[in-house]
């Protein structure tokens, strides 16, 4: 997830990395993967995906 923020756009990295400490609050237990290139947070199955 660090490098999909890294080669993000800079205007756009802190929104992202607020965006990704907000889900990881809200769902610590599940997991970060990338899928279908976005970031995605997977417990079971993909539950939230997010673009830039």
């Amino acid at each position: 997830m660090d490098e999909y923020i890294l080669n993000q756009d800079e205007d756009k990295q802190e929104d992202l990395r607020y965006v990704r400490q907000i889900l990881h609050s809200a769902l610590p237990e599940a997991e970060e993967r990338i899928s279908w290139s976005m970031p995605t947070y997977w417990k079971k199955h993909n539950f939230s995906h997010w673009l830039s």
